[in-house]
C-alpha cells in the first residue's frame, strides 16, 4: 500500500502504528499484569452437561469455559475468588516478632498484631478484601453460601447491629 493510500483510510497510520506495537508485545514476555487482567472476570455461572461451568461474561471476550463442577457452590466459590488470585497478596505477616507480637502489615503500615506469625490468616484476609472490594465477586461467594447459610448470616447481622447500637 503506498503512502498516499495509507493517509487517505480514516486513521490508517494510527492503525498501523497500533498493530506494529502489539506485534511487539507478542515478542515480550507477558507483564505481571497479565494474569490479573485474565482473572479479573466478570464471571458467570452456568449448568453444563455434568455440573456447572465458571466461564467469562463479556461482550469482548469470546465465551470460554475455565472451570468446571459438579456443585454449583463450588463454581460460585470459584466465581467468587478468581479474581482474588490475580492480584497481589494485600496483606502480610512480620517476619520477626516485635515486643507485642507479629505486626500484620497492610503494605508497609502495621494495621495490627497476631500472637503467633500466620501467613495463612493474612493470605485468606487478602482473599477476603478482594472480593469485598468487587459487587460482582461478593454475589458469587454469597449464592455459593446458600440460602440457609444467609438466612442465619441475616440473624448474626441483626444481632451484631444491636450489639454495636448499644455500644457508646
Amino acid at each position: 500500500m503506498s503512502d498516499e493510500e495509507e493517509d487517505s483510510r480514516p486513521g490508517g497510520r494510527v492503525v498501523d502504528a497500533i498493530e506494529k506495537f502489539i506485534g511487539r508485545l507478542d515478542e515480550q514476555e507477558a507483564p505481571a499484569t497479565a494474569y490479573a487482567a485474565e482473572t479479573a472476570g466478570p464471571w458467570r455461572v452456568r449448568e453444563v452437561e455434568g455440573g456447572f461451568a465458571v466461564l467469562r461474561a463479556s461482550a469482548t471476550w469470546p465465551e470460554q469455559i475455565v472451570a468446571t463442577f459438579v456443585d454449583r457452590e463450588l463454581a460460585h466459590l470459584a466465581a467468587a475468588l478468581l479474581p482474588a488470585t490475580g492480584t497481589p497478596e494485600r496483606f502480610s505477616v512480620a517476619a520477626e516478632a516485635g515486643e507485642d507480637g507479629y505486626a500484620f502489615l497492610d503494605g508497609r503500615e502495621v494495621r495490627g498484631v497476631l500472637l503467633y506469625s500466620d501467613s495463612g490468616l493474612a493470605e485468606a484476609m487478602s482473599d477476603a478484601h478482594a472480593v469485598l472490594c468487587r459487587p460482582e465477586a461478593l454475589a458469587h461467594l454469597l449464592l455459593a453460601a446458600g440460602e440457609r447459610a444467609l438466612e442465619l448470616a441475616l440473624e448474626a447481622v441483626r444481632q451484631l447491629a444491636l450489639v454495636l447500637h448499644d455500644q457508646p
